[in-house]
């Protein structure tokens, strides 16, 4: 609630200062969050829901950007970059690679004979929205030997 609250209200800011690219990228996010919600039938969504789908733009944002840099494009891959660094603002500071790691070591010796599945969902629920969900699968597989 309060990461929506926060987005709009810089809606707001940004389109009275003139910066049209953190305006569109808001709005964009704004039309994400309010999608999520009718697609739940909810009134309102919690800020970790939020957070998952501002890590989800921002991923499409790298995919999209790599894209036109393939295409020789780098203005429209910059553009992508831009907006997702403004998606970054509203997300917390993930997690270091050795924090990561502590928290998978703590879920795999929580429960050593779970499988991938569930140690990937253990590591996801205690690190949140502080760590995108394929740096969890890749260490986590790297840590089971897979």
């Amino acid at each position: 609630m309060e990461l929506q609250r926060r987005i709009e209200q810089d809606i707001k800011t940004a389109l009275l200062g003139g910066d049209k690219t953190t305006a569109e990228t808001l709005k964009g996010l704004k039309s994400a969050i309010l999608y999520a919600q009718k697609k739940n039938g909810a009134t309102t969504i919690s800020d970790l829901e939020i957070a998952a789908i501002l890590q989800a733009e921002q991923k499409k944002r790298d995919e999209a950007a790599e894209l036109y840099k393939r295409g020789g494009n780098q203005a429209a891959a910059d553009k992508e970059l831009q907006e997702k660094t403004i998606i970054a603002r509203y997300l917390p500071t993930q997690l270091s690679d050795d924090e990561l790691a502590a928290v998978v070591d703590a879920a795999v010796a929580k429960n050593p004979q779970a499988g991938l599945g569930a140690i990937i969902a253990d590591v996801r629920q205690a690190a949140g929205a502080a760590a995108d969900g394929s740096r969890v699968a890749a260490m986590v597989k790297q840590k089971l030997g897979l």
